[in-house]
């Protein structure tokens, strides 16, 4: 899947919300177009009519924006998507290579090891040692297989978050909450540096009633038992 890292300034039209209870509002841009926004909680960026910048991620095929980053300039508030942490990233490169040490040693013990008479039914102890090799062997194979998608997974999603993080650095001037700038001087080159989430007012309207399941990272609406969204790839 194609994905966009877009910037738009506009109106907002109305709110509404997602299939899992999220934000979502629709979103006038300057030259008169209408796009669907959502976030990944239930907070509200302001009100129908404020004028906003949003820099978000969209699929090249599909008309929702992810808002990663927003600026209310009616209302000075501020929003920025939560970063997923990369411990699961390090903690799956530890495991693998755990599991590519006990490979190693399993390989080599079952080549050199001397377990005797494996048809005598009284070697107990090299028909074990023989089973251990084995397990051992198995388990290191099975954490490998399971977890290199996994790390492709992590590693896919934090590149592409480490974009989205630089555009939103790089693109405009940074400010802090002390240092709003009057609205007249604010351009469409602007992001806010210091992120605060209890800057936004919670919605009071927009609760989940929904058992479906949902991703959290794009939105999809998902299958029953899986593990990963078909559609973004993230880890569920």
């Amino acid at each position: 899947m194609i994905k966009l890292i877009i910037k738009l300034e506009g109106t907002i039209k109305e709110f509404t919300k997602t299939e899992s209870g999220n934000t979502a509002f629709y979103m006038i841009d300057k030259y008169g177009n209408t796009h669907y926004c959502f976030l990944t909680n239930s907070y509200r960026i302001g009100n129908p009519s404020d004028e906003i910048i949003i820099i978000g991620v969209s699929s090249k095929y599909k008309d929702k924006i992810r808002v990663e980053f927003a600026e209310n300039i009616t209302n000075y508030q501020r929003y920025e998507k939560k970063r997923k942490s990369s411990s699961i990233y390090w903690l799956s490169i530890f495991l693998i290579l755990i599991s590519i040490a006990i490979l190693a040693y399993s390989i080599y013990y079952l080549i050199t090891g001397d377990f005797g008479d494996l048809t005598d039914e009284e070697n107990v102890e090299g028909i074990t040692n023989l089973a251990f090799g084995i397990v051992c062997l198995v388990l290191a194979l099975t954490l490998i297989i399971t977890l290199i998608p996994l790390l492709y997974v992590q590693k896919k999603t934090l590149n592409f978050q480490n974009d989205v993080d630089k555009f939103i650095r790089t693109d405009g001037k940074g400010f802090s909450a002390d240092e709003f700038i009057p609205y007249k001087n604010i351009s469409s080159n602007i992001k806010a540096k210091e992120i605060n989430i209890n800057d936004f007012i919670p919605s009071e309207n927009l609760t989940t009633t929904s058992n479906a399941k949902y991703c959290s990272n794009c939105g999809e609406k998902l299958p029953q038992n899986i593990k990963f969204c078909p559609e973004c790839g993230s880890r569920l």
